[in-house]
């Protein structure tokens, strides 16, 4: 949360090569010869960024979208805006944001406001959360 807005960060620890388009559902990660599918980590930050806007009551544009995959290699036609693979690549365009989008006592209410949201850390919370996705994903 800053002065440019709040980036929802969605963190992936992935190796070998990534392959994907912005758009599509799924995205492969390549090992060796060893592919693997998984949901395409902006679809899936898609969702946090849309719940946290409700959430804090703002506009979807004051929130950005943006995905780290540490130590793996984009492999896709084109680098999708808003995909790092070094956290200093993100600190970097967070702080390079235009500031003005949120004033200092609204970055420290929005900030307050989320702490208070926040799942308490642990094992109950993961479980929960887990089933949750799992409800949503079956249909």
């Amino acid at each position: 949360i800053g002065p440019g807005g709040i980036t929802v960060i969605e963190t992936k620890c992935f190796k070998g090569w990534i392959f994907g388009d912005a758009r599509a559902a799924q995205w492969t990660q390549v090992i060796y010869r060893h592919r693997t599918r998984f949901q395409n980590p902006f679809r899936q930050n898609w969702r946090h960024v849309q719940v946290l806007a409700a959430l804090l009551e703002l506009p979807p544009a004051q929130l950005q979208n943006a995905v780290v995959l540490l130590e793996a290699r984009w492999k896709g036609d084109t680098c999708p805006d808003g995909l790092y693979f070094r956290a200093t690549d993100l600190v970097r365009a967070i702080r390079a944001r235009p500031a003005g989008m949120l004033a200092p006592a609204e970055v420290q209410r929005l900030a307050a406001r989320i702490e208070s949201l926040r799942l308490a850390p642990g094992r109950a919370s993961r479980r929960r959360h887990v089933a949750n996705l799992r409800r949503r994903h079956r249909s």
